[in-house]
């Protein structure tokens, strides 16, 4: 199943009408677009109502969760004009302004080199002006800025796993002084359409397995450190996201993970704890 969650019904106009997508007509808090294989969800603006969007649809698919490939599209800010208006691109990192927290999609990195990756940073309010990162895991080092992501992202870590939603934006301005020009704004979606239906199919044709380079060898560490410290299955994911997230950031997850081999609880309290210490230990191990 092919999901897309969308601010605003101009940006899904396009691909309504690509897919031949008809509107539900069941009572729904949000606006629901499908057809057999293709469902498409209006959120409204801002990182909640992307969450609640995201949230509700992916409890109507919930037969078919496995399956689900999950796409934010919608329009963004760039930080620098060296992007045009149109300008596609696919968000590898993606950084919430209010709580820092960052998403990284693992499908990001296989698509083709006809398409920019972004590091894509979540604001509350407009972007207003440039802010520069020092720390920015993409070489073209393009910074984007929108109002949903992080939000999608949330509620889609909670679902899916990494490798099966992505976020995709186009460019419409450089920093918004007024409401953004509904002319401007057209002519962008027109401009990226054909690219981005092209990376659907890309993406629809050739499915992901998800594999982070070191992860497989250090599953046995992993599956240790859960059987000794008893964690729970959602403990278990949670640990294995943040090697994950360690490893596509270059940090040495197996050094961390070696040096809890041994630990041991006595009681619940005591799991969460050295969990907590796992986890804060793999955010802030050096690169190697």
């Amino acid at each position: 199943m092919l999901a897309f969650v969308i601010a605003i019904h101009r940006e899904a106009e396009r691909i309504i009408a690509h897919y031949r997508l008809n509107k539900d007509m069941r009572p729904h808090p949000f606006a629901i677009y499908r057809n057999e294989s293709v469902c498409l969800i209006e959120s409204g603006v801002g990182k909640l109502s992307a969450a609640s969007a995201s949230t509700y649809l992916l409890t109507l698919l919930d037969e078919s969760r496995e399956d689900i490939l999950l796409i934010n599209f919608g329009c963004c800010a760039a930080s620098s004009t060296e992007f045009p208006i149109g300008h596609l691109s696919v968000a590898a990192k993606i950084s919430d302004d209010d709580s820092h927290r960052d998403y990284y999609s693992d499908i990001a990195r296989t698509l083709t080199a006809h398409i920019s990756l972004s590091e894509l940073v979540c604001v509350s309010t407009p972007f207003r002006g440039a802010v520069t990162s020092s720390d920015s895991i993409c070489s073209e080092n393009i910074m984007i800025y929108d109002m949903e992501s992080s939000g999608f992202c949330h509620a889609a870590s909670k679902f899916l796993q990494t490798h099966q939603y992505l976020c995709i934006k186009v460019v419409t301005d450089y920093g918004l002084s007024s409401n953004l020009d509904l002319g401007i704004l057209d002519r962008a979606l027109q401009i990226s359409f054909p690219k981005f239906i092209a990376l659907i199919e890309q993406l629809a044709l050739c499915p992901y397995v998800s594999e982070v380079p070191a992860e497989s060898a250090l599953l046995p560490m992993l599956t240790e450190i859960a059987d000794k410290l008893k964690l729970t299955h959602q403990m278990q994911r949670t640990l294995k996201l943040e090697v994950r997230k360690a490893l596509l950031e270059k940090r040495s997850a197996q050094n961390v993970l070696s040096r809890h081999l041994h630990a041991a609880i006595v009681n619940p309290l005591e799991r969460r704890v050295i969990l907590n210490a796992i986890i804060d230990e793999l955010r802030s191990e050096k690169p190697i």
